[in-house]
């Protein structure tokens, strides 16, 4: 696979910061996330642990934006008046707030605030802070609870858009709509197809464990290794040609 513009760009930041930036030339460039990340996850510059904070916070935004955006407006008393670098750092802390344990959310917080104050201006950083310690303070659910229509309440704990929501709705009801919606939102995991010539199934599933992946050997079809979503892709094996990304139905 060609290196791409970008590649090594995320070695040396911090993985907020570098999802930062891929936010931004996804969002604001029309970039493609996949491309984006991918390109600048490659190399071994940076740990694994890292690379899948990077993975988790960029796409975690892009999958639930108008849920993010929603949350920091009620925050703001329904008036965000920040630039866009400022407020893309309070969606990126607001994922992070509600959707990753990793971090305590004051310490989260506490990065965000600084990563704001160092593209944003100091009033905004200030304005964040204020935001973002409210919202920790709340639980999600609460964002939503007084949205009396059932539909555009999914629409938004979902992040879609209320048209397609309600056509999902009436079609096939509200149950099942729901659990569409929130299956499309939930990652997905990688299925590979191990290099018979090179490593076998549970061999390459061995190794990415080792290396701290999430990846078992399903055993059917017999070279196929499932890596568990959202971590990322582990372009060290790729590279090696140790396997093949393949659908498991192929």
């Amino acid at each position: 696979m060609k290196r791409g513009k970008g590649a090594g760009a995320a070695q040396g930041r911090g993985y907020r910061e570098t999802s930062f930036a891929l936010l931004k030339r996804v969002i604001r460039h029309g970039a493609f996330s996949n491309v984006v990340v991918t390109n600048a996850l490659r190399g071994g510059g940076i740990p694994t642990d890292e690379k899948r904070k990077i993975t988790a916070l960029t796409y975690g935004v892009l999958r639930n934006f108008a849920l993010l955006e929603h949350v920091l407006k009620e925050c703001a008393g329904g008036r965000l008046k920040t630039s866009a670098d400022a407020k893309l750092i309070g969606l990126m802390a607001a994922y992070e707030i509600f959707f990753m344990d990793a971090v305590p959310a004051y310490a989260a917080i506490n990065e965000h605030v600084a990563l704001a104050g160092r593209f944003a201006t100091r009033p905004e950083a200030g304005f964040l802070n204020a935001c973002l310690r409210a919202a920790a303070g709340s639980n999600l659910r609460d964002f939503t609870a007084g949205i009396a229509d059932p539909v555009e309440k999914l629409a938004l704990e979902t992040s879609h858009p209320p048209w397609l929501t309600r056509r999902l709705a009436s079609r096939f009801g509200a149950e099942t709509c729901r659990a569409v919606l929130t299956a499309a939102n939930s990652p997905l995991p990688l299925y590979v197809r191990a290099t018979r010539l090179k490593t076998g199934g549970s061999e390459l599933a061995r190794r990415l464990r080792a290396r701290g992946w999430s990846a078992r050997h399903t055993g059917s079809p017999p070279q196929c290794v499932e890596i568990g979503g959202g971590g990322g892709f582990p372009l060290e094996e790729y590279d090696a040609g140790l396997f093949t990304p393949q659908d498991r139905a192929m």
